[in-house]
């Protein structure tokens, strides 16, 4: 498992041990009854969006345990009217999409033979292009093993989702050979980062998305580039560009603002589904809704 899904995962089983506490269960030996208590402590401490999510963490223990969930019809429709009740007014706050006028502006303010500027060049032409999750790159996910160049000057690139790699697996992608163009190009972005990068840092283990270090004595030490690096950096961009900057602007921005681009330049939504990597439709629709929404609100004004 990726450590952020370790992470959650141990922080969803610390929650229902202590809701569990609360009552006197026993977290390791949960009844049905139980488990639809914890369907109602969740959600009215949390969100009813992450009800699945919070009990495939208990059951993940379970498994570890050879145990299984007592999940019968009782705790189903416990959640099914949890969800009817409390899914319309529970709104999930989205990340704000990255539009892809924003992308090539922030991208054309980038010095491509800086390291610094490439490695963000390339996680932010890349994320968008592919719309990418986080978890499919933090961490040091990507490894220089993973990425191949080939003959015809296109690179294969392969990573590992870090969410859903169950039903996915590694994904392999080809990035088109436009190495001499720039703009919202991986390839270039991915061109001029071996450039700048130190030879010693692309060995087959180390990580693709490293950034210099910026403690004194260590300017040449490369540091992993993470959420937070990336959201620093984007609100620095607006600002430079003397724009408001967006609530919700995170390094997600860039999976919401691949996808908007996607479905407004036209794309099958069953297209964007296997961009994005969704099992369900569904899910996609979110974001098509989203779109829609919007559009609705410009004729609108």
């Amino acid at each position: 498992m990726a450590p952020g899904t370790l992470k959650k995962y141990g922080g969803d089983f610390r929650l229902a041990s202590l809701a569990a506490q609360a009552l006197d269960l026993d977290v390791f030996n949960l009844s049905s009854d139980d488990l639809s208590y914890l369907a109602v402590f969740h959600t009215l401490g949390h969100s009813v969006h992450s009800l699945d999510s919070f009990f495939s963490a208990i059951a993940a223990v379970y498994k570890d345990l050879d145990k299984e969930l007592p999940r019968d019809a009782s705790f189903r429709a416990t959640k099914k009217g949890l969800k009817r009740v409390f899914v319309p007014i529970d709104q999930i706050n989205r990340a704000f999409p990255l539009s892809a006028a924003m992308v090539r502006r922030v991208l054309a303010l980038l010095d491509p033979d800086a390291w610094e500027d490439a490695v963000f060049g390339f996680w932010l032409s890349l994320s968008f292009v592919w719309a990418l999750r986080t978890d499919d790159w933090k961490w040091g996910r990507l490894k220089w093993r993973d990425v191949t160049f080939r003959p015809d000057y296109s690179f294969v690139i392969i990573f590992s989702p870090g969410k859903g790699s169950e039903h996915h697996g590694r994904v392999s992608r080809v990035l088109p050979s436009m190495v001499k163009s720039k703009g919202v190009n991986p390839a270039f972005w991915l061109v001029h980062l071996i450039l700048a990068l130190p030879k010693k840092f692309r060995s087959p283990k180390n990580a693709v998305f490293v950034r210099p270090s910026r403690l004194k004595g260590h300017p040449s030490s490369p540091v992993l580039v993470d959420s937070s690096w990336v959201t620093s950096k984007l609100r620095g961009f607006y600002e430079t560009l003397d724009e408001p900057v967006p609530a919700k602007l995170t390094a997600y921005s860039t999976r919401r603002g691949g996808a908007t681009a996607y479905a407004k330049a036209g794309l099958q939504k069953s297209t964007i589904r296997e961009i994005l990597r969704h099992k369900d439709e569904k899910t996609t629709e979110v974001y098509i809704e989203q779109i829609s929404s919007y559009q609705r609100q410009i004729r609108r004004s």
